[in-house]
């Protein structure tokens, strides 16, 4: 059977919000460093996870999603707090939360999500939670019974940006973590 490769499109970060990752990152490491954190190019925000998708099959996202992304603008964004999922009681995954009018962005995931279900692809279930995945907890970490403190850390950079440009990747587990491979992106423009 042929492996097809894991895709998901999902949008790069304004480099002033990619900074402000960056520093939580940093100042959380040396406190947390058993946790996985996600590296610098890997940083981004999921519009929708594809998982295992016939290559084929992208000709036809792109022509499908270009009608619903030609007239889409920027759609601006800042940080908001720290999160863990499932929750602060069991964390496994730390990110930061989006704030703003986030109307705009969840109304492009529905539009898109209906393109890409009318192609027949399969999508996750889960309810759309605009977020950036900064780290992840490993099976049995110690510091894990301290992450729930996280939950009121606000000791960051908080910007306003824009995000302006969606763009589907294929994903490859190695051993040294996820490569991230750009497919094909849409520049957001006015």
């Amino acid at each position: 059977m042929e492996k097809y490769p894991r895709l998901f499109w999902a949008f790069d970060l304004p480099p002033a919000i990619d900074r402000a990752v960056k520093d939580v990152q940093d100042n959380l490491r040396s406190r947390f460093p058993r946790l996985k954190w996600v590296k610098a190019g890997n940083i981004h925000i999921t519009l929708h996870f594809l998982g295992d998708t016939d290559p084929r099959q992208i000709p036809e996202m792109i022509e499908a999603l270009q009608p619903c992304l030609a007239l889409q603008p920027p759609i601006p964004v800042s940080l908001g707090p720290l999160g863990a999922f499932p929750g602060w009681s069991a964390p496994r995954v730390l990110w930061l939360a989006l704030q703003g009018n986030l109307s705009p962005l969840y109304l492009l995931h529905e539009k898109t999500r209906a393109v890409l279900q009318n192609l027949g692809l399969n999508l996750e279930n889960r309810p759309f939670s605009p977020h950036i995945t900064i780290a992840r907890v490993p099976e049995g970490t110690k510091e894990a019974g301290d992450l729930p403190n996280l939950k009121l850390y606000t000791k960051y950079e908080n910007p306003a940006a824009s995000i302006s440009a969606l763009t589907l990747y294929a994903s490859e587990l190695k051993p040294g973590g996820a490569v991230y491979t750009r497919r094909h992106t849409f520049a957001l423009e006015l």
